[in-house]
């Protein structure tokens, strides 16, 4: 299992993501960052129902969640959810909420990829 943010890490995602489409309309960026001592960070750009990941911060994300490595580790195994994070102060999210509410189903393409080979 390669770390969340390693270049492996984004390689896999991305190699996962080339197959997926989710739908034409949807555009946003979201950002995930990593905090503490060992501060990190990747992204996700949808834009016209193609996926792609990228490493370090966005110029400018959509949505930025932020949380430490060992939250992020928890989110990935299935130990804790990300909403069970965010309403427990794990996990903050910064930007357009309303994107991410109104678009949650139609993410959960790219949700899977991000749990995937945990």
């Amino acid at each position: 299992m390669s770390e969340v943010a390693s270049a492996q890490w984004i390689e896999e995602r991305q190699r996962q993501a080339a197959e997926l489409r989710v739908a034409p309309d949807l555009t946003l960026t979201i950002e995930h960052r990593i905090s503490g001592a060992d501060e990190d960070a990747w992204h996700v750009v949808i834009d016209r129902g193609r996926i792609a990941f990228g490493a370090g911060p966005h110029p400018n994300p959509t949505l930025t969640l932020t949380g430490s490595r060992s939250t992020t580790d928890a989110i990935r195994s299935g130990e804790k959810s990300a909403q069970r994070a965010f309403l427990d102060g794990e996990l903050q999210v910064g930007g357009n909420m309303a994107t991410l509410l109104d678009n949650h189903i139609r993410l959960e393409k790219v949700a899977a990829i991000l749990a995937a080979t945990i």
